[in-house]
């Protein structure tokens, strides 16, 4: 009755190979979660093409970015767009149009233009936009403010943008009348239309800026438009719900340490 037993039969040796096999199947599950984070990366990058449909509110301002060997007029306030195609980004930009901020005034606009979305995760930030964290920290401590006005005036908006394109273009907590940014002073040959806006737009812009603390924190997060030959924008969403969330980066590591552990246990069972 026992003729159809192995011939000899080791218990060892038995073991041995079924925790290979569980081994087997621990890195088996190991490479296929490594390869569903990376797949999860890639999903997070997104990008947007859009129409520029103009700067509106607005207000019309005299500046520099060389400082001050030549003047020129733009309108500064909210860039408008019209959203022609969304991939992977509708979380943070769901309708059919996008308000914006330029952070970029060395390069202009074109409309068709594609867009990668930067920022919290969806990717690293990149220039033009600064490193240091002055603009996120800008947002937190002044945003709630600015978008309390209902109707979204344009002596805010004008004053919004130029505290950007200062603390972009020379540090913080920035002036308006000195360094490589500058804006036409009040009642000189420079300063061409001194209207009530434009003296208000200014004015506000010097308050928000000398009152500006470089380590603010809050719940604003601020997400970039980027394009290396187009004109980069910025616009800001409170709250982490935007964020998409990748696969977390340690989960590889994580079942790389189970593994880890599982073999040394396997080491403890051969030396016993």
């Amino acid at each position: 009755m026992w003729h159809n037993l192995p011939v000899m039969w080791d218990p060892k040796k038995f073991v041995k190979e079924v925790t290979t096999m569980k081994f087997a199947k621990v890195f088996s599950a190991l490479a296929a979660s490594m390869a569903l984070s990376a797949f999860v990366g890639k999903a997070s990058a997104a990008t947007v093409n859009l129409t520029y449909t103009g700067v509106s509110p607005g207000v019309s301002i005299r500046m520099t970015d060389n400082s001050g060997s030549s003047y020129f007029n733009t309108t500064a306030g909210q860039f408008n767009f019209n959203v022609n195609s969304n991939t992977g980004a509708t979380s943070v930009i769901p309708g059919s149009t996008v308000k914006t901020f330029c952070i970029d005034i060395t390069q202009g606009l074109q409309s068709g233009t594609t867009y990668n979305v930067l920022g919290p995760g969806f990717g690293a930030y990149t220039a033009p936009f600064p490193a240091t964290g002055r603009l996120q920290a800008f947002y937190n401590q002044y945003y709630s403010t600015y978008t309390a006005n209902a109707n979204s005036l344009a002596v805010d908006d004008a004053a919004w943008q130029l505290c950007l394109w200062e603390l972009v273009q020379d540090g913080t907590p920035g002036s308006l009348t000195a360094g490589t940014f500058k804006v036409a002073a009040k009642n000189t040959s420079l300063h061409y239309n001194d209207s009530a806006d434009q003296i208000a737009a200014i004015a506000q812009a010097t308050t928000w800026l000398s009152g500006f603390n470089v380590n603010t924190v809050g719940s604003w997060q601020v997400y970039q438009l980027n394009n290396s030959y187009k004109q980069d924008q910025i616009f800001a969403i409170q709250g982490a719900g935007a964020i998409p969330t990748p696969l977390p980066a340690a989960l590889p590591g994580g079942l790389a340490l189970m593994a880890g552990l599982g073999a040394m246990k396997l080491r403890r069972r051969k030396q016993g």
